[in-house]
């Protein structure tokens, strides 16, 4: 019995670490209102390559955005992809290298739970076009 679930759990270990992985990876340098982000499309580049390389993520399931590229649209729509193409016990990898900022929120005076947000390449400076171009992400590190 137990080497029966011993093999069935090895069954379901990939051969390669990431070879049940699949990726986003967004690189803005070149934003259309705000400043740009000097060295993040080639540091995007970079993290293919890593994870291409090294984790062993199959290039078919990384998807990369790059510049104009990274749109509103285009990054919800590349979000599901990735999403969709990970594997039985494999990690979506989300690689963003752009602008972000802190977002503060409170309900009755209440301060919530700290996010962060991810800024597409056609964020505009007006509050209304802002809003669908910035992405939440609870717990951001870098926001």
């Amino acid at each position: 019995m137990l080497t029966t679930l011993l093999v069935a759990l090895l069954t379901q270990v990939p051969a390669e670490p990431g070879a049940n992985d699949a990726a986003l990876i967004i690189g803005i340098h070149d934003y259309l209102v705000v400043d740009d982000v000097p060295g993040a499309t080639d540091n995007a580049r970079e993290w293919y390559q890593h994870l291409t390389g090294k984790v062993g993520v199959p290039a078919s399931r990384v998807f990369a955005l790059y510049d104009k590229e990274a749109s509103a649209e285009n990054i919800i729509e590349q979000a599901k992809r990735a999403a969709a193409a990970v594997q039985a016990g494999g990690r979506l990898w989300l690689i963003y290298i752009g602008h972000g900022a802190p977002l503060v929120r409170t309900v009755d005076g209440k301060l919530l739970e700290p996010e962060g947000a991810l800024i597409g390449v056609d964020a505009q400076q007006s509050a209304a076009s802002s809003r669908r171009a910035v992405f939440r992400c609870r717990s951001c590190s870098s926001c």
